[in-house]
């Protein structure tokens, strides 16, 4: 029998043009992938308002002084725009306000809410009916949810200028805390705002000179011009989850492969 007869026979290729293709298609990949890690715009407000001193009705209190500056930052994704309703809940949005004695930045917490009593409770309200109940849960069947602390917060930019800086605004932000000892609320906050439709009550209700209990250091500005800023920022975006998966993985199946080849094999 021929020599020839007894010869394995030759290894196919198509395994090595599959993986040929695979490592092609791969690498055309990653130019689309890096650039999702492209700039990506933020848009940053930045408020300093003049000395409490100037203005209508400014009020200070609790280590500031006619001389206190108030100061603002507010930092978006997207450009803020013009109008009467509430910014604060904008995606990606945060907020600062400061001045000489205060500095919240802040963060979205959860408010007192009531919920239903435990059915125990209600079990033995029912085996033993008493108006006490009223005493200790005064919302019976619900109890109220007290946080250590919550915050409340405004951003009106009732009116911008063609390069979208803020000229008449609302801007507040308060830090409302619980104390079990206290029946009222701790309340510490800031405010600022020259426009003529802002809503005043808080200022009112809560400045050191107005006397509400358990306020303090509530620094109010009011038709005070100051001066805003508006700074557009570049800021390197970070790719999406997906997309940082998909590179591994194919990192990953190029690096299988080129373990799989055997030895002398090009």
């Amino acid at each position: 029998m021929p020599r020839s007869a007894n010869l394995p026979p030759p290894p196919s290729n198509s395994g090595a043009r599959l993986r040929r293709a695979l490592a092609v298609a791969l690498l055309a990949l990653l130019p689309g992938l890096a650039s999702l890690a492209q700039a990506a715009p933020l848009y940053r407000y930045t408020y300093t308002g003049l000395p409490y001193s100037q203005g209508d009705g400014s009020t200070y209190g609790g280590g500031n002084t006619a001389g206190s500056f108030l100061s603002a930052e507010i930092t978006s994704r997207t450009p803020l725009t013009a109008g009467l309703g509430n910014l604060i809940g904008t995606p990606g949005l945060s907020f600062r306000m400061w001045d000489d004695n205060s500095d919240f930045t802040y963060e979205k917490t959860v408010a007192p809410y009531l919920t239903l009593l435990p059915q125990s409770v209600l079990d033995e309200y029912e085996a033993n009916p008493s108006e006490d109940i009223y005493l200790i849960y005064p919302d019976f069947p619900y109890t109220l949810v007290v946080p250590p602390y919550h915050f409340e917060a405004s951003i009106i930019f009732a009116e911008l200028d063609a390069s979208g800086v803020p000229v008449a605004w609302e801007l507040s932000l308060q830090l409302i805390t619980y104390d079990p000892d206290r029946l009222d609320p701790y309340t510490h906050g800031l405010y600022s705002s020259n426009w003529a439709g802002a809503w005043l009550e808080p200022q009112a209700d809560t400045n050191t000179a107005g006397g509400r209990a358990g306020a303090d250091t509530f620094g109010a500005s009011f038709n005070n011009p100051g001066s805003w800023q508006l700074t557009v920022l570049d800021v390197q975006a970070l790719p999406e989850p997906a997309s940082s998966t998909l590179l591994l993985g194919g990192l990953a199946a190029l690096a299988v492969m080129r373990k799989r080849r055997r030895p002398g094999q090009p």
